[in-house]
């Protein structure tokens, strides 16, 4: 009657079918991102103002506050 064909049939259909949507998703995924650009509706942030980065070192310990108030007055005569 059915000649042992239909045992295995859906194996194939199953794996056919997650290839074919794994491929759709893949193609989507690789369609909407881009490499390294940010995407269009966001401005990309500017850099930090050098005052801004020399009141980070003091908050980190790098320098110390009366290194930061010479620097501060050095950016600030330029």
């Amino acid at each position: 009657m059915f000649n042992g064909h239909i045992g295995g049939g859906w194996w194939w259909m199953t794996l056919m079918m997650v290839v074919f949507w794994g491929g759709v998703i893949w193609l989507a995924v690789s369609f909407t991102r881009r490499s390294g650009q940010a995407p269009s509706h966001q401005t990309p942030t500017p850099p930090p103002a050098p005052a801004q980065i020399l009141a980070e070192r003091l908050a980190r310990g790098e320098i110390d506050a009366d290194d930061y108030r010479t620097r501060l007055e050095a950016l600030q005569r330029t």
